[in-house]
């Protein structure tokens, strides 16, 4: 199994390898995604652990699904050789639930997306802990 470390690592050359792909710097691609450019920056080095709805506006600013983003099949786009023909998201305990999850997310809205992370966020701080 791979560590942490290196799913984000392989995450970040990955949105990379997408971005370059279709031409778009960093600051073009963070404007389309909403979100800062020096974090998009960070992510694709690897240095930041992004969240689901932080990946969902990354890979709608690609223009692609979540799983695509998240799914590295041979010749797509200019995924770098090493992770060619991997799925960033096999090794990971729970994988099935983790695809399941992008794959769901991929077809809320963004108005749902904070509707669910605030019923979580509830829920967090009325029991005390992180729901399973």
């Amino acid at each position: 199994m791979r560590s942490p470390k290196m799913f984000l690592s392989d995450l970040g050359q990955r949105i990379r390898a997408e971005r370059k792909a279709r031409g778009l710097s960093l600051e073009a691609l963070a404007a389309q995604a909403g979100i800062r450019y020096q974090y998009l920056a960070e992510i694709e080095r690897g240095r930041r652990n992004p969240s689901a709805v932080i990946l969902l506006k990354i890979a709608s600013g690609l223009g692609m699904a979540l799983p695509a983003l998240l799914t590295l099949e041979a010749g797509q786009g200019a995924a770098p050789t090493h992770l060619q023909g991997a799925s960033l998201v096999r090794d990971l305990p729970g994988r099935a639930a983790v695809g399941r999850l992008a794959s769901e997310l991929t077809r809320w809205r963004p108005g749902d997306l904070r509707l669910a992370r605030d019923v979580l966020q509830a829920v967090r701080r009325w029991t005390g802990r992180r729901p399973a």
